[in-house]
């Protein structure tokens, strides 16, 4: 009866938090129209602020309660997830056009800072120094984002009126705070905590729960957004909010997690999954480079990449 009324719960929140990520999405759009300000900009910074939170709240936790491999699994999971399932799925529904410059910027730094983890866990462990230097890369990444940011406004044109502006924006920012913490709580109360009390009552891993069944419960918003903002024909949201999201997951989440202790990194993680996590970037760089935008097939592959990345995992390290 108890493991019945988990899954109903994660079940209303999946539906609920649809339309919370509808809110969110609407009022990120206002605040990019009303501020001039690139909508990639906007999904690469706010919308993933907000999307990569449940991954925050559940590495955080995890670590401060001596459970790293659920710390590490959760974040590690959602990357792979958010371009494997999440993109794969937003590609397949509507065609998703990137700029070049924009694009090989965000991608090329994602790619990079993989490497950096790499070679930053390769001892077996994420110390706290080098959880403090994930965040200094962080900050280095948002200010020269903005910076690229500011000067791609002059490009923009002016389409809301001046005596628009002071209600759009208000408008703007009460659809994203509420759609904002409206889908953080669901996705921490209503996913996260069903979905570890259904795979205990299974006697699943730590490890395996971070990796597949938290991992896609804390990646519903970023779904959601890219499915949303997809179908709105805010494609630069949708790719904007999955990178900014890896690279939060990667830098902003792992990084604190590592500041309150820390991480311990097992083998399967050093040899499998982040090289698997780095794999999977670089072909969804090249999918995208060629004709710079994404497709259908594309789409396919990358859910693909995701099955195999699964059956991978499921049939060789655990």
């Amino acid at each position: 009866m108890e493991l019945t009324f988990q899954f109903l719960i994660f079940l209303g929140a999946c539906a609920l938090i649809f339309k919370t990520t509808d809110l969110f999405v609407h009022g990120a759009v206002d605040l990019a129209e009303v501020l001039r300000l690139p909508k990639a900009f906007i999904g690469v910074t706010l919308v993933s602020l907000v999307t990569t939170a449940p991954e925050f709240i559940v590495s955080v936790t995890s670590s401060y309660i001596g459970e790293p491999g659920l710390a590490v699994g959760n974040a590690l999971g959602s990357c792979i997830c958010n371009i494997g399932l999440v993109f794969g799925v937003g590609i397949v529904l509507r065609e998703v056009r990137v700029d070049k410059n924009d694009y090989k910027y965000k991608l090329s730094f994602l790619v990079g800072v993989l490497l950096l983890m790499l070679c930053l866990i390769a001892n077996g462990v994420l110390s706290r120094p080098e959880a403090l230097l994930l965040f200094g890369v962080l900050i280095f990444f948002l200010i020269s984002n903005y910076k690229l940011a500011m000067h791609e406004r002059d490009g923009i044109k002016e389409l809301i009126s001046p005596d628009k502006k002071n209600e759009r924006i208000k408008k703007g920012i009460i659809k994203f705070i509420i759609g904002g913490v409206g889908t953080v709580l669901l996705a921490r109360f209503g996913m996260v905590q069903p979905g570890i009390a259904i795979a205990t009552a299974f006697n699943v891993p730590t490890i395996i729960i971070g990796l597949t069944l938290i991992a896609v419960g804390t990646s519903l918003p970023e779904l959601f957004t890219v499915i949303i903002s997809s179908r709105k024909g805010h494609s630069e949201i949708a790719l904007g909010n999955v990178v900014g999201a890896n690279l939060l997951n990667l830098l902003f989440v792992l990084g604190a997690a590592g500041l309150i202790n820390p991480l311990p990194i097992d083998n399967e993680t050093i040899i499998f999954n982040m090289p698997s996590l780095l794999i999977l970037t670089v072909i969804m760089f090249f999918l995208g480079f060629r004709n710079l935008k994404y497709e259908r097939k594309e789409g396919y592959v990358l859910l693909g990449c995701y099955v195999l990345y699964l059956f991978l995992l499921f049939g060789f390290f655990y």
